[in-house]
Formats: structure tokens, sequence, C-alpha cells
């Protein structure tokens, strides 16, 4: 019997297509039962596209221009033994950091964890500046503008789960 394996994150860009897809069939062949409503529905969805468009011009400004860092970062943990475990609260830096270890590394074995699992000794937490620092946090060994990674010696009694928002 095989391992139990997550999809990969891209499987979720391909599931909004299909939906907004069916979404826009669903529409198109639905008769509104007054026309007073169709101007207000349109008006409603040309406003949330909008912003939708605008939030994604927005988040793939900051993506360009937090590039270097990132890979600065990703730089430094490379060069760190292979083996070492690592605690990544915050959910974008894991998904990046993971597609970036794949991608520069396939055979190298990476383990990133964004939620704590028992039973398993983390060498180093990855935290962006403004994150709380979890219990256990210790010494910093790489900073830069967006991120920090720190020494972690918390045993892990139980599941650790840190709530970060990320901005």
């Amino acid at each position: 019997m095989g391992a139990a394996r997550a999809a990969p994150e891209r499987t979720v860009l391909y599931k909004a297509w299909f939906f907004f897809l069916l979404l826009a069939l669903v529409v198109e062949n639905s008769r509104w039962p007054r026309a007073r409503y169709r101007w207000p529905a349109g008006v409603a969805g040309g406003l949330l596209g909008l912003y939708q468009v605008g939030t994604a011009v927005q988040l793939s400004y900051l993506g360009r221009h937090q590039q270097p860092q990132k890979r600065a970062l990703y730089a430094w943990l490379a060069r760190q033994p292979a083996g070492a475990a690592l605690l990544i609260p915050s959910q974008p830096l894991w998904f990046w950091l993971r597609l970036a270890a794949h991608v520069a590394h396939p055979t190298r074995p990476w383990l990133a964890d964004n939620v704590g699992r028992p039973g398993v000794r983390y060498t180093y937490v990855v935290l962006g500046q403004a994150d709380p620092r979890p219990p256990g946090t210790g010494r910093v060994l790489y900073a830069n503008d967006q991120v920090l990674v720190c020494t972690y010696s918390a045993p892990l009694a139980k599941k650790l789960v840190f709530n970060i928002v990320n901005n």
C-alpha cells in the first residue's frame, strides 16, 4: 500500500478555473425573472472583478519585490546540513520554501512543516519579522528585512499550532 500524499498546491488553480467556467455557463444559461435584477448583478460582479484584479496586481508587485530576500533565505537554508528540520508557521513562506527546495534540489530530503508534529525535534524556526516567536525559540541565526531564522529547542509533546496572520 502506498504512502498517503497530498495533492500539489497547483491543483487549487485548476479547480478554481473549472469552478468559474461552470459558474459562467450557469449564469449564461439562466433566465433572469426580471430585467431590473440584471443591472445590479452586473455592477456587483464588475466591482468584485475590479477588487480581485487590484488585489492580484498588488500581490504580484509585492511578490516581485520580495523575491531577492526570499532567495537569500533559501540560499542560507540550502547551505545548512541536510536533514535539518524546519518549522515554518507562516503558510505563504512555507509554500514558497517548499517550492524553491523542490525546484533547486529535487533529490535532497527537506523536512519543513508549518504545524509542529509530535515527536519531531526541529532545528530551526523560520518566522516573518512581525510574527510572534513561539516558545522554545532561541537565538537568531539569519535575518533580513522580511524573515528571521532562529534555533528551536522546545520539545514537542503535543501538536503545536501557531496563529500567525500574514499581510
